[in-house]
């Protein structure tokens, strides 16, 4: 439906915002432009959007903080930021805040259109995987679970995906290892995951910038400090000493490989 792809796009530049929603309608999106974050919330408090497009300086409020708030009103809504300048602190920002991409301008239509396409899909699949999970949330999940050690929620057989020691549910974004849930966040989660379908392959930071964090304009040196730190980030929820990792270990030259965690003695 029309209405489920709305998107809302925010900058404080008036060209700026013009020739967004010009491009963005010519694709074939329905969109709606304002000009401050105060105005998009407005508009958010009234209206069901799929995707905010917004510029990280804005008046008053900058797009980092637009983001956290129009969470409060679609805690799945997707937001895309955009900037003039790519900076690791921006970037952070974006991830910290699990923005869907971060796009430096000008952007390409072809990338433009991907990357909103994308961040449409990512919000139809989880908003889907909602309602199967209400569909499964009575008896019948009780019934087919099979007899084994329970972490917190358990996981359905049928969603789990499985590297020796580590399980990932990604329907309900939930990770154990050796049966012990690991709390992470959902950017945490996206990258486990990741690294977890692609279990005992070296993965190139390019590759992990790219698929998992959405950045798809830096500069090399950049995705390296940006990629580095969110590994950082969660070796110190996964790995027994995070100083001597032992399961995401680092490839010289190569980039990252998530090896097999041995199972836990029963």
């Amino acid at each position: 439906m029309i209405s489920q792809n709305r998107l809302l796009v925010v900058t404080g530049d008036d060209l700026e915002r013009m020739m967004l929603e010009a491009r963005l309608r010519g694709a074939g999106f329905s969109v709606t432009s304002v000009g401050s974050a105060e105005s998009a919330l407005e508009r958010l408090a009234v209206a069901n959007y799929a995707l905010v497009i917004t510029t990280i300086r804005l008046p008053a409020k900058n797009g980092t903080v637009l983001l956290r708030e129009a969470r409060s009103h679609d805690p799945d809504i997707e937001v895309i930021l955009i900037s003039h300048e790519a900076t690791i602190e921006t970037l952070m920002a974006a991830l910290d805040y699990s923005a869907f991409a971060y796009l430096c301008l000008p952007i390409a239509q072809d990338l433009l259109e991907n990357r909103v396409r994308a961040a449409i899909e990512r919000r139809h699949m989880r908003l889907s995987r909602a309602a199967i999970l209400r569909q499964l949330s009575g008896p019948i999940l009780r019934t087919t679970e099979t007899e084994r050690p329970k972490v917190s929620g358990s996981f359905s057989v049928s969603s789990t995906l499985r590297l020796g020691a580590l399980e990932l549910d990604p329907m309900r974004r939930r990770a154990a290892l050796s049966f012990r849930p690991l709390p992470l966040s959902s950017g945490e989660f996206e990258l486990l995951h990741y690294f977890a379908r692609h279990g005992n392959q070296v993965l190139s930071v390019e590759q992990i910038a790219r698929d998992v964090l959405g950045v798809d304009y830096c500069s090399p040196q950049e995705a390296r400090d940006l990629v580095k730190a969110r590994i950082h980030r969660l070796r110190r929820k996964l790995e027994p000493d995070p100083q001597t990792p032992s399961f995401i270990i680092s490839v010289r030259g190569a980039g990252y490989m998530l090896t097999t965690p041995p199972q836990a003695e029963q």
